[in-house]
């Protein structure tokens, strides 16, 4: 965000012992760290256990089934059939199941780069949700944009990824742009006939499915094998991490859960139904996340396996054997028992989201709800005990 830039003594005096104070509280982290209930817990092998169990399969499947979606979206375009389509729209399902998951493993490369250690915004490459732009896409449509070599620098990720290629593949006739817009205005959209403008949208999801694997493939390749930041969180302390204390790893994967808070409860559920700030007039069913293939409830369900897979480390160490080993079993249970009834919520919901909004706003509330249950265990009950961090946009949250 834009800051002040009054340059006056006064403030320049301030920012200094600000940064005198930061360096002090940095010096005092160590001591903060060896008083951590965590302290004598294998931290290095649940860091370990998470990066090689937990989060590398989960991005192999995600490069996997986008290798896949590819395939299928050229074939597609290729033959240009119903059937091509109908292949096309169960690969990308698949893709959005794999991808929900890998959601939750936000963990360097993925992660934000203003907000995280080793952050590159390789998440938003594959899939800029919620920062999505139909009309946009539509343009580039008209322009054929898509076939320019120079396409992905030139613009940015609210045209491609896996949510525009979930609207090229599903979106009935016609575009999302107002009247006034220039392809409509200026009729430059009408001139196209249907067969054109199926075969442009072809053609794009074709150009968008093999960037998807494009980058999918280069994330699962920067954690392994061969790769080189599972080490980092693994050796999380070690020279040579980005991660200096086994905390700060343990707080990149703590950090990586709330994705559970922000996105699944908050921005897929909350905001449409008027319960978090960013819906003017509830229900807000244009603010659903799947608005073309009504796969709201599938993302949901594959957004708490990814949630569960990281937060027991599978098979391995994760953050209940740590509980465990600070005698706060009983506090486990109590995460593991509202994430199941989370679970069933979902799995127990009927039609669609969007019908849901609209005709039965109390039943997505329950959904809200269930949700909400884990992730105040995981705001309210975790840090204080862990010596752990919120991350920043969850801190000022007391819904």
């Amino acid at each position: 965000m834009p800051g002040s830039h009054h340059h006056t003594s006064t403030r320049a005096a301030s920012s200094w012992a600000l940064v005198g104070l930061l360096a002090a509280l940095a010096a005092l982290r160590p001591a903060c760290i060896e008083e951590s209930p965590a302290s004598g817990f294998d931290t290095a092998g649940m860091l370990g256990n998470v990066a090689d169990a937990v989060v590398i399969p989960a991005l192999d499947d995600l490069a996997e089934a986008a290798a896949a979606a590819s395939v299928a979206v050229a074939a597609w375009e290729q033959s240009g059939s119903p059937a091509g389509l109908d292949a096309a729209r169960e690969a990308w399902a698949d893709l959005a199941d794999a991808l929900q998951v890998a959601e939750l493993m936000q963990i360097g490369p993925a992660a934000p780069s203003s907000s995280a250690q080793g952050g590159e915004d390789r998440r938003d490459l594959i899939y800029s949700w919620p920062t999505t732009n139909p009309c946009r896409v539509d343009q580039e449509l008209v322009e054929e944009g898509y076939a320019s070599d120079t396409f992905f620098t030139d613009n940015l990720v609210n045209v491609y990824g896996a949510d525009t290629l979930e609207y090229l593949l599903f979106h009935p006739e016609g575009n999302e742009c107002a009247g006034q817009h220039p392809i409509n205005d200026e009729g430059t959209w009408d001139a196209l006939s249907a067969s054109e403008i199926e075969d442009r949208r072809a053609a794009y999801a074709s150009v968008v499915a093999d960037r998807i694997a494009e980058e999918a493939d280069a994330l699962a390749a920067s954690w392994g094998p061969g790769g080189v930041f599972a080490d980092q969180l693994a050796t999380a302390g070690q020279e040579g991490s980005i991660y200096t204390t086994e905390l700060s790893g343990l707080n990149a994967v703590f950090d990586a859960l709330f994705y559970l808070e922000l996105h699944t409860k908050d921005a897929k559920l909350g905001v449409p139904l008027g319960v978090v700030e960013g819906c003017g007039a509830p229900p807000c069913i244009d603010a659903i996340e799947s608005r073309w293939a009504d796969a709201n409830l599938a993302h949901l369900a594959a957004n708490l396996v990814g949630f569960r897979q990281l937060w027991t480390g599978g098979d391995g160490l994760g953050f209940d054997d740590l509980l465990v080993s600070i005698d706060q079993g009983p506090l486990n249970e109590e995460l593991m028992t509202a994430l199941s009834a989370a679970d069933a919520a979902v799995l127990g919901h009927t039609g669609t989201l969007a019908e849901a909004l609209a005709d039965r706003p109390e039943d997505v509330q329950s959904l809200y709800d269930a949700v909400k249950a884990v992730a105040d265990i995981l705001k309210s009950d975790l840090p204080p005990l862990l010596v752990l961090q919120v991350p920043g946009e969850a801190g000022g949250d007391n819904d």
